[in-house]
């Protein structure tokens, strides 16, 4: 029975032995492998924030000093070093065509006015250059009662010319001629990026009553709340405006489009049958997600603008878009990858034509039984939008003679001005010939 015994005491401490030898021999293992995978001194699996040439010692640095925050450093051989800046976008220039055809009938142009980057409102409607015959003034908001305010800066803020002030101007700006003899519009713009459920409107300098946009989840308006206080509004700018504008931005357009679509549609066809007078538009974005939730639109619209910045070429792949037209090109400018591109829309496929134009054509192909009309937005100037803004204006000019395109827009006036008059030269050389 103690031999038994001492055999199962040995046998037990053999694979105590085992194991502590099998223990040593992965350490070392992981030892070597953890030396042989290290970024500058620091290990892959204690920082996995390591860059060429950048990174921290432990992972407590790695915490503190790692990371793609630019406000934040890395460490090198323990020594915090600032983050390296990302590096400069590509030109965005100007190219000098001189053979822009006059378009024949001139294109109606629109114009952002109201909000914007730089020097918001800052101009007087009678300084809105006259290649704008269709003013879309920003922007519109409502709360959860249906009341809806103009929420405008500069010279018609309520503190400066305000309601009185836009109404007159307006209607000066209506009753002088447009040079090219297009009819002149107004149209007011509802939504904007600050539309968003919980939000505060700002209405008046204080103290102005609090009116609040409709939350996500109940006190929505609705759709004979929502008519009633659009005619209420519209009266109280005494009929200024000619159409409304559908700017509804992430989560006020997917509550649009959401649990509240029945809403708005009720909504759009209380417009088209007792304010027939009254147009509408939208502006969504050249992507997949914008551009179908503004689809229940269409029947409604009287033009849909596609906005083509922000949002690159390779964010469309419906209504029979397709890509493989434009590899080559890609591949001639040595970047397959669209997303670093500012310029990417002006892209041209193998038959010449430029992306922001083939899209907006096979868009129009997928509703043509629809009488609305699909139209081009793009950005005034490199400021006016975040990403894929880089337009050779006087090369879209040319497109929009070409392609005959009878409507076109940008983001924004102010922008135009505060970049030059870039955008606005190029059109007015198709408007001239």
């Amino acid at each position: 029975m103690r031999k038994q015994c001492n055999k199962l005491i040995f046998a037990g401490l053999l694979i105590i032995a085992l194991l502590i030898l099998v223990f040593i021999l992965f350490t070392t293992v992981y030892e070597k492998y953890e030396t042989d995978n290290t970024c500058g001194g620091c290990s892959w699996d204690k920082c996995k924030t390591c860059s060429p040439g950048y990174c921290s010692e432990s992972a407590d640095n790695c915490k503190e000093c790692g990371g793609y925050d630019p406000e934040k450093t890395w460490c090198v051989n323990g020594k915090p070093k600032p983050f390296p800046p990302p590096p400069p976008p590509p030109p965005c220039t100007q190219s000098t065509v001189t053979n822009l055809k006059k378009a024949v009938p001139p294109p109606s142009v629109i114009g952002y006015y109201g909000n914007a980057e730089t020097n918001p409102g800052g101009l007087l409607i009678s300084e809105i250059p006259p290649i704008y015959n269709l003013l879309y003034i920003t922007f519109l908001e409502f709360d959860t009662n249906a009341n809806f305010f103009l929420v405008i800066q500069g010279q018609y803020s309520p503190w400066n010319k305000g309601k009185n002030g836009l109404i007159n101007d307006i209607k000066a700006w209506k009753a002088k001629p447009d040079s090219w003899g297009r009819n002149k519009k107004v149209f007011v713009s509802i939504g904007g990026a600050t539309f968003q459920p919980g939000n505060i409107i700002n209405t008046d300098p204080p103290p102005a009553p609090i009116h609040v946009v409709p939350p996500k989840n109940g006190l929505y308006p609705t759709d004979v709340q929502l008519f009633n206080g659009l005619q209420k509004f519209l009266k109280d700018y005494d009929n200024i405006f000619d159409g409304i504008d559908i700017d509804m931005e992430n989560t006020s357009r997917d509550i649009m489009v959401g649990n509240k679509r029945k809403t708005w549609e009720s909504f759009f066809q209380q417009i088209k049958s007792k304010l027939s007078y009254l147009e509408v538009s939208a502006c969504p974005e050249a992507a997949n997600e914008s551009l179908s939730s503004y689809e229940f639109m269409v029947p409604y619209l009287t033009s849909y603008n596609i906005q083509f910045y922000n949002n690159g070429p390779n964010a469309v792949n419906m209504y029979g878009v397709s890509w493989e037209s434009f590899s080559e090109e890609q591949k001639a400018r040595g970047n397959p990858n669209w997303d670093g591109m500012p310029n990417a829309w002006l892209a041209l496929n193998t038959e010449g034509v430029p992306a922001w134009y083939w899209v907006l054509t096979r868009i129009s192909e997928y509703f043509k039984s629809h009488k609305t009309t699909f139209n081009p937005l793009i950005p005034a100037s490199i400021d006016a939008a975040e990403q894929f803004n880089c337009y050779d204006y006087a090369k879209f000019a040319k497109w929009v003679q070409q392609g005959e395109v009878r409507l076109l827009g940008c983001w924004c006036i102010e922008q135009d001005i505060a970049g030059g008059n870039k955008f606005g030269n190029a059109i007015k050389k198709i408007l001239n010939g």
